[in-house]
């Protein structure tokens, strides 16, 4: 019994100094045989359609109008890193639906010739709620054009779904490039919008 509460109180005691970086619980994510069976009907479903269509609006909005986008989602732009930011906290869609649009993003980024560096998921501590960010890294497998430079495709890919208190937050998907000689220029994050919504 001794044992067991000494486990509880380090437990509580390190999630109270958890972090980012120094996480309560970092974990690999792994998903179960229900979960994709769910996954698949969403995929198939007017659901899965209805969210793509509307980010592809949004983001052509963006492009056209800064001023007339949905204030659930956000777009960065920077010289070299590229984005999407879905406020899910204010568009009424559950947990599972956030999950299924993390991993059809990272499905959809795979066949663009792209392989998993990691998918983890952590958990800490932060400000007065729990967070916790499932994330899937993913990087260009390694090709050379015909001046032997690296094809980095649209850069790095990162997508991010944080949670907090267990409640679906928001989802952030970025595309960094390299900004170095030995890369060729990225490809526009115009056309990885289309591939990822259409």
């Amino acid at each position: 019994m001794p044992d067991w509460w000494a486990k509880i109180k380090s437990l509580l005691s390190s999630s109270e100094l958890s972090s980012p970086t120094q996480p309560a619980v970092h974990e690999i994510i792994k998903r179960s045989v229900s979960f994709e069976a769910d996954y698949a009907r969403w995929k198939d479903g007017p659901l899965h359609r209805r969210l793509l269509n509307w980010i592809a609006e949004q983001y052509t909005a963006n492009q056209n109008d800064q001023q007339a986008i949905d204030p659930s989602i956000d777009f960065l732009h920077t010289p070299s890193t590229k984005g999407i930011a879905i406020h899910f906290a204010d568009l009424g869609y559950s947990n599972a639906e956030a999950r299924f649009l993390l991993d059809y993003f990272k499905e959809q980024i795979r066949a663009q010739d792209y392989r998993t560096q990691v998918s983890d998921t952590r958990t800490y501590s932060k400000n007065t709620w729990v967070e916790t960010v499932e994330r899937h890294y993913l990087k260009p497998r390694p090709q050379y054009d015909e001046a032997g430079k690296i094809n980095q495709l649209f850069g790095n890919i990162t997508v991010l779904l944080t949670f907090r208190d267990e409640q679906v937050y928001n989802l952030k998907l970025s595309a960094t490039a390299y900004q170095d000689r030995l890369f060729n220029g990225e490809q526009q994050f115009s056309e990885l919008m289309r591939k990822l919504t259409f």
